[in-house]
């Protein structure tokens, strides 16, 4: 994911675990881990702030 601040890749800090859909019986159960990356970039003024996060679906 990149910085909309400087444009530079940023780096995954943490990731969690989460489900959704575990509810009910009558809904199917995914898995996820959500990545939260930060900006790397010392010039930049996001430097060490989150950027965003992405989630990937585990099969």
């Amino acid at each position: 994911m990149q910085c909309d601040g400087c444009g530079l890749d940023g780096y995954i800090e943490s990731k969690e675990l989460f489900f959704t859909g575990d509810e009910s019986k009558d809904t199917k159960t995914q898995a996820f881990y959500r990545l939260h990356f930060i900006c790397q970039n010392p010039a930049c003024t996001k430097h060490g702030c989150e950027i965003g996060t992405e989630d990937i679906v585990l099969t």
